[in-house]
C-alpha cells in the first residue's frame, strides 16, 4: 500500500519526507490524468493549510486549465 496506515496531518510542514514525496507522485499523475482525461491544456495544482476548512487537513486540489 502506497501510504500505509492513515494519520491525520494538518498542515504541508507536518507532512513526513517520505509520504510527502510519494503523495507528490500522486499529485503529479493525477495533473496528467486530468489533462489527459478532460482535453485540457494543462492543470493548476493548490494545497491549502487550514484556511475555510471545517476540519483542517492537508490536502490538493488539480484544476483542469485551457
Amino acid at each position: 500500500m502506497l501510504w500505509g496506515p492513515r494519520r491525520h496531518v494538518v498542515t504541508l510542514p507536518e507532512v513526513a519526507t517520505p509520504l510527502r514525496t510519494a503523495w507528490c507522485v500522486v499529485v503529479q499523475r493525477c495533473a496528467g490524468a486530468v489533462g489527459a482525461g478532460l482535453g485540457a491544456q494543462g492543470s493548476w495544482v493548490a494545497q491549502n493549510n487550514v484556511v475555510s476548512q471545517a476540519v483542517p487537513h492537508v490536502h490538493v486540489h488539480v484544476v483542469p486549465r485551457t
